[in-house]
């Protein structure tokens, strides 16, 4: 359990908080091309709607500023939102602790996440309130389950080279500040899933890396 834990949290968890130079590159593309598609709705859009501006401000401009700070990250794990306590869980079993960071398992947990079958299913919590989850599955068939329905619901992925071993990886951005990151050795055929929001784990980062 602890060698997995920290396999997946230095290589997933890692790769949410400080993206590698592939992510970056596909980022900045993503975001020009969104840019300039914005660029020229918002153009037709002023063109439009001109005439209705002039009429009266809109009641709802202040509003939706205060409400989207005061929002928790969109997403999370099934029916847990990020943020939740650790009484969201059904007996939870405390398994590893690094500093503020606390992983539990759930004992006769529900081990089919999207149609696949998972070995192992951690549950994060940074300051007891629910910060990511980590799992890890066999075999291709599998994999290749995950990728597809990830790929439907929240559309094409950022995606690295394969490295020396011929591993890959996968990170789809769910929202703003949570992410769902999927590594796979094709070798071992193992894989790995992490649902992360980078907001909640930011307060329990190790402070010695900071002063260094």
């Amino acid at each position: 359990m602890k060698t997995f834990i920290r396999i997946v949290c230095l290589g997933l968890c890692l790769a949410l908080a400080a993206p590698a130079s592939w992510a970056k590159t596909e980022d900045s593309a993503k975001k020009s091309s969104q840019s300039k598609s914005k660029s020229k709705s918002d153009s037709k859009s002023k063109s439009k709607s001109g005439s209705k501006s002039k009429k009266g401000k809109d009641p709802s401009k202040g509003k939706s500023k205060k409400g989207a700070s005061a929002k928790a990250p969109e997403g999370g794990f099934r029916n847990l939102p990020w943020g939740a306590p650790l009484t969201a869980l059904k007996e939870p079993d405390l398994r590893e602790q690094e500093g503020e960071l606390k992983y539990y398992t759930v004992p006769d947990d529900d081990m089919d996440v999207m149609g696949a079958h998972m070995r192992e299913i951690v549950y994060v919590f940074c300051k007891d309130k629910l910060s990511g989850v980590l799992t890890r599955y066999d075999g291709q068939v599998n994999h290749l389950i995950l990728l597809t329905k990830l790929s439907d619901t929240y559309g094409t992925p950022l995606e690295s080279p394969p490295n020396v071993r011929g591993d890959r990886s996968w990170r789809f951005d769910v929202s703003e500040g949570s992410s769902i990151v999927m590594e796979y050795a094709e070798n071992s055929s193992t894989g790995a899933l992490a649902w992360m929001a980078k907001g909640q784990l930011t307060p329990c980062e190790q402070p010695e890396q900071a002063g260094q």
